[in-house]
């Protein structure tokens, strides 16, 4: 459905990013059509938005320069296109609230912003937990730095992707056009929200 509601706008370009590996149902590619599918059997983290960088950043290797890239989950259907004249102003487009972004649906001017950016979120996730902002976090981070065997230190963030991108985007201090709606339409795959139809 997600790939249906691209060819409908009129998007001739898509690609499909799995990372689930050997979970992946073969059968599944024969539903696939006028699109491209690309698989990837890497690590999964404890936190999925960590698993969702690293999937990107390698999926970017195979993206075409100086093109908008569209980003959308695979579980939501694209109801309506973004105008792409806003894209020749700006650097980012997609839905903000105070202090994340949604990763439902988002836009980027082109190849080499998207890049940099998820780069950005990478390293701001991973540095999350050793920054200081207040005694409490001061005393972890004297911590992490004396344990001798902490095995953790390097996967073991439980930042969001919304938030990591939220902050990649301010720091960057990317050109962006603030969505109301990003036009979605699909169930939610937060276990809190217990499988929320969401119109976003």
């Amino acid at each position: 459905m997600t790939i249906e509601s691209l060819k409908s706008l009129g998007f001739s370009k898509i690609y499909l990013f799995d990372n689930s590996g050997f979970n992946w149902q073969k059968q599944s590619e024969n539903q696939l059509v006028n699109m491209e599918l690309v698989k990837f059997n890497s690590f999964q983290y404890n936190n999925k938005g960590l698993s969702e960088l690293l999937m990107l950043i390698h999926g970017m290797e195979i993206i075409q320069d100086d093109i908008p890239i569209l980003k959308i989950s695979g579980r939501y259907s694209l109801t309506e296109k973004l105008d792409q004249n806003i894209l020749n102003e700006v650097e980012f487009a997609g839905k903000f609230n105070s202090d994340t972004i949604s990763t439902r649906a988002y836009y980027f001017c082109n190849k080499q912003v998207m890049q940099t950016t998820l780069f950005e979120a990478l390293n701001n996730m991973y540095f999350y937990k050793h920054r200081v902002f207040g005694f409490r976090s001061l005393i972890q981070v004297i911590k992490n730095a004396f344990l001798k065997n902490n095995s953790t230190i390097f996967y073991d963030t439980n930042i969001a992707i919304e938030r990591g991108m939220f902050n990649a985007i301010k720091k960057l201090e990317l050109k962006t056009y603030k969505m109301q709606k990003i036009n979605v339409r699909g169930i939610s795959g937060h276990p809190a929200d217990n499988k929320k139809v969401i119109n976003e």
